[in-house]
This record gives C-alpha cells, structure tokens and sequence, in this order.
C-alpha cells in the first residue's frame, strides 16, 4: 500500500497522471492504489481573472505492468476516468523520467432549484479530453518516490441545460474547450506491498 502526498498549480481538472509518480509498475505486475489531491486551478481564456484551490480531489488506480519500461492504467475519478500507457526513458537507482498519455471521459448532472423566481435548472454535460504528461522521479530509498512532472491538456465539456421558470422552458446547448497546462510535485511513501 502507498500513500500519496500531492500539490499542483495547473489549468484545468487535477492532474491524475501525477497521482502514480514518475516509475512503471514492473512487467507481469498489478499495483492498484488511492489518491487525494491539493489542487490550485489558474483560469484562461474567458476565464482568466478565476482561481481557485481544492482540497480533497480524489482518485483510485490500478496498473498492469507489460514491459519493465511500460505499464498501462486506469483510473476512476468523481465525475470521470482516464485510460492511460506510461512509458518510462530513464530507470537508475537514483531517477526515473517517463512520458504519460491519456485519454478521458466523463459524465455529470445537476439540478437546481431557485424559489425567489420559482425556476428549476436541469443540467447535464459529457466530457472528452486529452492530456500529456511528463515525470522526472528521484528516487529516496525504500520504494519512496518524490517527483515533478509538468502536463498538457485540452478538455472540451458538452452540456445541455433546461431552465422552467414562470415564463416557460429554456433549452440551451453549449461546449466548452479548456486548454492549458500545469504540473506539480508528488509524494509517495511506501506503506507496505501492493503488488500482485
């Protein structure tokens, strides 16, 4: 079992790839694991005077190891997941680099209600998305791991939106892209073994 320590500064949804650090699961191997996030976001575009930080993003994982440089994974967040291959460069006693592409899907629905104005708001959105991600690991000891990794991304989220007030029903459609980047470090401090 690990446990994961994480910070980032980054544009768009919590950077998953970084939740699993820098090294590959070993060929032949599963690891499965849980992790929470510090997140601060940085607003572009239309939405470049917003900010904000979130505490608490959780994800869970687990890795199939198919090469000793290359393992495959899948992870389930709120609202999503992302299906993803790490393939790692450097492996030495004391680095680990690898590149991490992924793909992700997900899906949310909202109501809500307003009685000042007696309207209802219906609300539902799919999200694609796309990200890349890079991770330099040093490696202290142990099985611990500390690790930078920047990630590039787009998102694009599809919403359908129905508001009933007393003048009637309103239906909109819209998409929104969100494209950036960002990065953070990480931490991960072995628990015991999570390998099968």
């Amino acid at each position: 079992v690990s446990m994961m320590l994480f910070a980032a500064s980054l544009v768009g949804c919590g950077p998953l790839a970084l939740q699993h650090g820098a090294g590959t699961v070993p060929k032949g191997r599963v690891a499965a694991g849980a992790s929470t996030l510090i997140v601060h976001e940085i607003g572009q575009g239309d939405a470049k005077d917003t900010s904000r930080t979130s505490i608490g993003q959780s994800a869970g994982f687990v890795r199939w190891g198919f090469h000793e440089q290359m393992d495959a994974g899948l992870q389930v967040y709120p609202g999503g997941t992302r299906a993803d291959v790490k393939l790692m460069f450097v492996n030495n006693d004391q680095v680990s680099i690898s590149m991490n592409p992924g793909i992700h899907l997900g899906y949310y629905t909202a109501h809500s209600e307003d009685p000042e104005f007696s309207s209802k708001s219906d609300d539902s959105g799919f999200m694609t998305g796309f990200d890349m991600t890079f991770a330099v690991g040093m490696k202290v000891g142990g099985g611990n791991e500390v690790w930078v990794a920047p990630r590039f991304g787009s998102f694009t989220m599809d919403t359908k939106s129905k508001t009933t007030d007393e003048d009637g029903t309103f239906k909109s459609d819209y998409s929104l892209t969100y494209r950036g980047y960002g990065g953070g470090i990480g931490a991960k401090v072995k628990m015991g073994e999570a390998l099968w």
